[in-house]
């Protein structure tokens, strides 16, 4: 029998309220706040860019939309695992909702992850952020492996080609290093929550029994 906190809800259809006008509105109005604040000259900007070459800042732009994507297909596959169903082209705008938050809000991508929790359970219609929850934490420990790695292979090729300092050496070490028991804590502790959560249910099934 299904756990009650994971019972299915009615899920909310979509309409178009005030809050639709409201949100981007309150988006827009963040972005200017930031430019003020920060005195940001938008036409240095703009006459900067200008002078670039713009194919290169069209393969630029080309390159992170796929980078995304890649991105968002992954997290999809972890969600497929977890029995939570999503389009590619929800979860691929999903992962753009997170990173406008993260824009906005910058606490190390927590705030774009809490979006991406309630745009599923808001589009499952399910109560329990348990699975989804799961599959962020599932993905940003396999994206901290391929960071260590990229780290030490351009390391590496650095190393290589004779390009590369005493003190970039041991950046890219301290960052490599600290990353990787920053991986090996999540990895304990995420083992360690799972052997309580099965010991509880065990005990659980045994005296049903």
């Amino acid at each position: 029998m299904a756990d009650a906190s994971e019972v299915p809800i009615e899920a909310p259809k979509t309409k178009l309220t005030w809050k639709t006008a409201v949100f981007p509105i309150i988006g827009l109005a963040a972005f200017f706040l930031y430019i003020y604040l920060f005195k940001v000259d938008l036409l240095a900007i703009i006459a900067t860019a200008q002078t670039a070459d713009p194919l290169l800042y069209a393969l630029a732009a080309f390159l992170s939309i796929t980078e995304v994507f890649f991105f968002s297909l992954s997290w999809r596959t972890l969600l497929n695992f977890l029995n939570i169903k999503l389009s590619i082209m929800k979860s691929y705008m999903f992962v753009w909702y997170g990173t406008f938050l993260d824009i906005i809000i910058p606490a190390e991508s927590v705030s774009g992850e809490a979006a991406r929790v309630y745009l599923i359970q808001r589009e499952q219609g399910i109560s329990s952020c348990g699975p989804s929850v799961a599959s962020l934490v599932t993905h940003r420990l396999l994206g901290m492996a391929m960071n260590v790695a990229v780290l030490f292979a351009g390391m590496a090729l650095l190393l290589f080609e004779g390009q590369i300092s005493g003190l970039i050496l041991d950046l890219i070490l301290f960052l490599a290093v600290g990353i990787t028991a920053v991986l090996l804590l999540l990895i304990i502790f995420s083992l360690e929550s799972s052997g309580a959560s099965r010991s509880l249910t065990d005990s659980s099934m045994l005296r049903k029994s």
